[in-house]
């Protein structure tokens, strides 16, 4: 990415350190608190406090929390997911580290969430119960959980699709890894159904350097993955496992930064809706253009500006933006590519996906970073306005 000498780069999305990490990190170092400590525990109380949820377990990252909460709620190797193909390649990942194989479906274009009714028509056409489980007809793979992903600070419309998996005795795993402090009918990610999965990457709303966890209003299923997740000791002195467990734990110094950052989420979020506000006020004069927003019955927390653009309008612009913004030193990136297209999922069942590959083409990410001011923000907006202008009419 290339800037010009009186204007700074700006990236798509990185950290604000703008609170008490130094301070918190610096005194579990000075504490000799590493890799253990008190920490984890605050950081855990105070993620549950804030969306809810009863019980929080903190783990590496997001990855491993997706994976301990699909093996915690019985996916078994052989096993089919149901995820979304619009979202991060992690969700997938997550399904094949426990040995499963994902099936794509597509999402609905209101909240980019999971689309119930593709699922509803799958279960109901291309399923059996066999010997008590709930197979695919055509493979006899058993139907072991429901992924549904709130993409980019989006909730998804949970309760049609909590009311399905119940009705078919699915378990529901959500990937809430980019959506914390969303709403969804006045309720918060992670405590919305039993199972929520979080991320703290550098890139998220709030971050720990890396980490993630389990959110859940089940207390054994909270008990299983900590216990998982720390190589499943049953005597730490004696050095005693009773099953195969996984390397799974946070750190201590992980948990203090994302401590810290806890503190700030309140304001991050106020941040992130003003910049998708200042965006959309900005670029709504320029036809065909918008920033994708809330449905009625969200709160986004807006993780990432999504540009959109009507494809009919301006064929091919969103590569053509992509291109343009970095030789003005402005970083955006691409809407997930769907990942039923993606080389280490060749061959894996997906259902049809339209909407996913359209969102795919006229999506953009914006540079959101909380710590962007408005004379950074105004600047990619004159740019996308200049972008446009040179655009065939």
């Amino acid at each position: 990415m290339n800037a010009t000498m009186d204007s700074p780069a700006i990236a798509n999305c990185i950290p604000c350190l703008e609170g008490r990490e130094k301070e918190l990190v610096a005194q579990q170092i000075a504490d000799g608190w590493l890799a253990a400590g008190p920490c984890i525990q605050r950081f855990e109380n105070a993620i549950g406090a804030f969306t809810g949820a009863p019980h929080a377990v903190a783990v590496i990252n997001g990855t491993a929390a997706l994976q301990l909460a699909l093996v915690c709620a019985g996916v078994a190797p052989g096993d089919l997911v149901l995820l979304p193909s619009l979202t991060f390649a992690a969700s997938a990942n997550a399904v094949r580290h426990c040995g499963a194989t994902p099936m794509f479906f597509d999402v609905e274009p209101v909240s980019w969430g999971i689309a119930v009714d593709q699922i509803a028509r799958y279960l109901q056409r291309d399923c059996a119960t066999q010997a008590g489980r709930l197979v695919d007809r055509a493979s006899g793979a058993r139907i072991g959980a429901m992924m549904p992903v709130h993409l980019y600070g989006h909730p998804i419309d949970l309760d049609p699709l909590v009311e399905l998996a119940e009705r078919y005795g699915i378990p529901v795993v959500e990937d809430g890894a980019e959506a914390l402090g969303a709403l969804y009918k006045d309720r918060r990610v992670g405590s919305l159904h039993r199972i929520c999965c979080l991320s703290f990457n550098g890139n998220k709303i709030i971050t720990s350097g890396n980490g993630g966890m389990i959110l859940t209003s089940d207390a054994d299923f909270a008990r299983r993955g900590r216990y998982l997740a720390s190589q499943a000791r049953d005597d730490a002195n004696e050095f005693v496992h009773g099953e195969v467990g996984y390397n799974y734990r946070l750190t201590n110094l992980n948990a203090a930064l994302g401590l810290a950052q806890s503190e700030k989420l309140p304001e991050f979020l106020g941040r992130k809706r003003r910049i998708v506000e200042r965006y959309a006020a900005r670029l709504g004069s320029v036809p065909g253009v918008g920033l994708w927003r809330e449905a009625a019955w969200a709160r986004s927390s807006y993780w990432m500006a999504i540009l959109t653009v009507d494809e009919r309008r301006h064929p091919g612009a969103i590569a053509g933006l992509r291109r343009f913004l970095p030789t003005r030193g402005i970083e955006a990136r691409p809407v997930w590519q769907p990942l039923h297209r993606q080389k280490p999922f060749a061959g894996t069942p997906h259902q049809p996906i339209e909407v996913a590959e359209r969102l795919y083409r006229t999506g953009l990410c914006l540079p959101c970073s909380a710590g962007l001011s408005d004379v950074d923000l105004d600047r990619v907006a004159d740019t996308i306005e200049a972008f446009f202008a040179q655009q065939p009419r």
